[in-house]
């Protein structure tokens, strides 16, 4: 009779489950926040535009005089966004394509995060994994310390149920890095769907 703890997904997706379809819309999630946060720089960037000029008018200045503020900030948005832009794609190409492997949640804790004028708590998950797709049923390697990889998560993204349902020694899916297996997404049942 066995002493350890039967692992379990629960209502977690299970690797088999990440279908081409739950990756599409993955990268779609991840395309739709590339498309949000380029659309706030670029209206933010208009009106900031638009209030240089307004000050330069309303001062008395020569016509296009306010272009030397306007133009290095253009320069510096679209930098911005070509970054952003690369980024999302790098994420996007992840999820489409990253290996995917079942880990374990070996504990949780919470984590502040400090903004400019607030301070939110933020989830984390130590997750244990073996670096090798569809090793599903081989549990007892992600028991081991020795074999496997651990890496802290933030489930910032997730929903707040998965955040309150997951726990410890429970089963969730990944996709990771081959080339930095640091690099881990979890994936949820319900963003997935």
């Amino acid at each position: 009779m066995s002493t350890t703890p039967e692992l379990s997904y629960g209502n977690h997706i299970r690797p088999e489950e990440v279908t081409p379809e739950v990756r599409h819309q993955l990268a779609r999630d991840e395309w739709v926040g590339e498309m949000v946060r380029n659309g706030l720089i670029a209206v933010l960037t208009v009106f900031v535009s638009l209030g240089i000029s307004l000050a330069y008018r309303w001062r008395g200045e020569q016509d296009w005089a306010e272009l030397y503020l306007i133009v290095p900030l253009l320069i510096v948005v679209g930098v911005i966004s070509t970054v952003l832009h690369f980024r999302h794609k790098a994420r996007r190409e992840f999820a489409l394509h990253g290996p995917v492997t079942p880990a374990l949640v070996v504990e949780e804790k919470q984590t502040l995060h400090f903004s400019d004028d607030s301070a939110i708590m933020v989830p984390k998950l130590l997750l244990r994994y073996v670096p090798e797709p569809g090793v599903e049923g081989d549990l007892e390697r992600l028991r081991s310390a020795n074999e496997a990889w651990t890496v802290w998560v933030e489930l910032s993204g997730l929903s707040s149920d998965f955040e309150e349902k997951v726990q410890p020694n429970q089963l969730v899916t990944i996709l990771y890095d081959p080339r930095e297996p640091k690099h881990v997404q979890v994936i949820e049942r319900d963003r997935a769907a």
